[in-house]
Parts: C-alpha cells; sequence; structure tokens
C-alpha cells in the first residue's frame, strides 16, 4: 500500500511535457527490420528493409539473387562440388552487417521463388515465357521503390549482385539511374563459357581428390549435359527443348545478357566495384582480372579486388588444400572484408 501511494505521489508531481518548437528529422529513426514490397512486372516483389540507426535519409544497397529460385536470405548450403555442412543465410548476413555499418539494405523474394522459404509471398507459378531480363526489370523496379521511404536518400541507391545477379548489375545500374554497383561473385564472361570453366574445374577437383575416370564422367554428367546444351543454343543447333527446367528463349536471354554486361560496364559513369574470391569453384576467380581490364580507361570509379579464401557462398575457408579442410575451418558468416568494402563504397 505505501508503494502504491508513493508512486501516486511521483505522478502527481510530474511536471507537463516540454513542447518543441521544431520537427523531427525526416527519416531518422531507430535500427529496425520493415516489410516491404515493391510493384514489378506481373506480381508485388515481398521483401525485407533492413534500416540502421540514422540521423537522417540513409544510404541503400538492394541485393539481387545468383541463378536459381532462391528467397530474400540467398540461403547457400556450398558451392559446387562443395557442401559445407551448414546454411549460410548471404543475405540476410550482410543486411545485419551493413546495418551496422549505416546502410541500409533491401533484399527480396525472386520472382522464381514460389516455394519453401518463399512459400506465401503471393507469387505466380513463373511462366514459360521466363527470360533473364525479367530479373534486370524487378532490380530496377525494388531501387525504384525505396524512394518512398523517408529513411533513404534517393541519390544514393546502389544495387549489388551475387553471381547471375552480378554479372546483371551494369544493366541495372544503367536502367535505373542508380548511384551505384556491386558485383559480388558476378561472372564476367557468358555463362556457356562459365559452364565449360566449370565442368573442366570440377573434373580437376574430382581428380585431384582421387577420383577415378569412370566416378568422374558420371558425377559430372549433368554439368556436361548443360554446358553442350548452352553451346548448342549459342551455335543454333539446339532442338531439345528445354535445358536444366529453362527454356530456349530463356537461355539465349541470359547469353545475350552475359554478352552486353563488359560493354555495359564500360559505358557507365556511376561507380562500379567488383568482390569475389579465390576459393570460388563457380565462377573463375580469373574473372576479377577480366572486370578490371574491361574497366581500365573508363570513365566511373572502378576497383576489382580478389579476396583471399573467399568462397562463392562469400565465406572463407582458412585451409588452401581442400583435401585437408576440417569443420573449423570453413566460416560460418559472410566475409567482413566484403561487408567493410561494400560499406565503404556506398558510403564515399
Amino acid at each position: 500500500m505505501k508503494k502504491i501511494l508513493l508512486l501516486s505521489l511521483v505522478l502527481a508531481g510530474c511536471p507537463d511535457p516540454i513542447e518543441s518548437d521544431t520537427d523531427p528529422v525526416v527519416g531518422a529513426g531507430p535500427a529496425e527490420e520493415l516489410a516491404w514490397s515493391a510493384p514489378a512486372d506481373g506480381l508485388e516483389l515481398q521483401g525485407t528493409l533492413t534500416l540502421p540507426e540514422r540521423d537522417g535519409p540513409v544510404p541503400v544497397v538492394v541485393l539481387v539473387h545468383g541463378s536459381g529460385p532462391n528467397g530474400r536470405d540467398a540461403v547457400m548450403a556450398g558451392q559446387f562440388n562443395m557442401g559445407f555442412g551448414f546454411e549460410l543465410r548471404a543475405f540476410e548476413q550482410i543486411a545485419a552487417g551493413l546495418q551496422e555499418r549505416g546502410v541500409a539494405v533491401y533484399r527480396y523474394d525472386k520472382r522464381t521463388c514460389v516455394t519453401g522459404d518463399c512459400a506465401g509471398n503471393g507469387y505466380p507459378t513463373p511462366s514459360g515465357e521466363l527470360l533473364v531480363d525479367d530479373f534486370v526489370a524487378d532490380g530496377v523496379a525494388a531501387a525504384a521503390s525505396l524512394t518512398a521511404s523517408e529513411a533513404i536518400d534517393p541519390s544514393r541507391i546502389w544495387i549489388a549482385g551475387h553471381s547471375q545477379g552480378g554479372q546483371l548489375v551494369p544493366a541495372m545500374v544503367r536502367d535505373g539511374g542508380l548511384a551505384g554497383g556491386i558485383v559480388l561473385a558476378g561472372n564476367h564472361d557468358p555463362i556457356d563459357v562459365t559452364l565449360r570453366w566449370q565442368l573442366t574445374h570440377g573434373e580437376d577437383v574430382l581428380r585431384t581428390a582421387g577420383y577415378t575416370d569412370a566416378q568422374i564422367t558420371s558425377l559430372m554428367a549433368p554439368v556436361r549435359e548443360l554446358a553442350d546444351g548452352a553451346d548448342a543454343i549459342r551455335d543454333g543447333t539446339w532442338s531439345g527443348g528445354s535445358l536444366g527446367g529453362a527454356s530456349e528463349a530463356f537461355w539465349r536471354s541470359w547469353m545475350d545478357a552475359g554478352d552486353a554486361a563488359p560493354g555495359i560496364a564500360a559505358s557507365l559513369e556511376q561507380p562500379l566495384v567488383v568482390l569475389a574470391g579465390d576459393y570460388d569453384w563457380n565462377v573463375p576467380p580469373g574473372d576479377v582480372a577480366a572486370w578490371e581490364a574491361t574497366f581500365a580507361g573508363n570513365p566511373g570509379p572502378r576497383s576489382a579486388t580478389l579476396l583471399p579464401c573467399v568462397t562463392h557462398a562469400l565465406n572463407c575457408i582458412a585451409e588452401p588444400d581442400f583435401r585437408q579442410i576440417a569443420p573449423g575451418d570453413v566460416g560460418t558468416e559472410v566475409d567482413a572484408r566484403i561487408l567493410d568494402a561494400m560499406a565503404a563504397a556506398v558510403t564515399e
């Protein structure tokens, strides 16, 4: 009873709140995650907008997926011919890491992601007319939607694409008039050339690991089928209908996008940043040098960095000899050097 009486006396003695003559700073707010949808062709992209603690509008990075029906968190269990033994939620980790560095992130479910992690997002089943151009348009639409947020600085909207999405970055920067682009483990050469490298590199890895020629032939058969099919589509001799579950038109659009990417990158005035690792088994590490050569003499700020120990999933494997890898050698998070480089680019 005494405690209640004391509380009443304290409350009764409180002064009236002081009213401020100034309005709150536009865009200011706490660190938070918000559901955010972006109107796109035939659907509303469903995603998450991660905002840092801020005194006003902040820069933002839109994350665009690699190939396959990926959800907003870009969950990866390994890279080509290498499992990690756990799932790495790459985009979720990038969002958290950039939030800590004062940068907002928007990540969304890819339009082809309609089951699993994406169940319930309301997306229609992708049609047989799907093209890689649709992924470019989705990235641009996602970026454009963010101008409606008071928390976002509209002059500092960047796009970052991983793998397939990385190769599409120059086109999205151009089409969206964006502040800049970041290529994360994105191939420089078109997909048919990359598939042929994956086949050769994969065979070499298995041979080094001690597999027989018969075992290698069997294990690599699906990749050989894709590589041979892509070559036939390139040559105009393909007559097998779909390839890897995608139409011939889809594959042609993918190749066209890869053919065009270096030229688009060379023409842009906006900054472009390439980040990749020398432990990448999906995309040739040598593609970083190819991007660097493409950037030579270009009008805009450019950088291309090959990071030691980083895989296609953007984590680090500490053991150089893959035959000696122990569980503790495999990083469980996106490498901090990638997060630092991304934050430095967009906050300059």
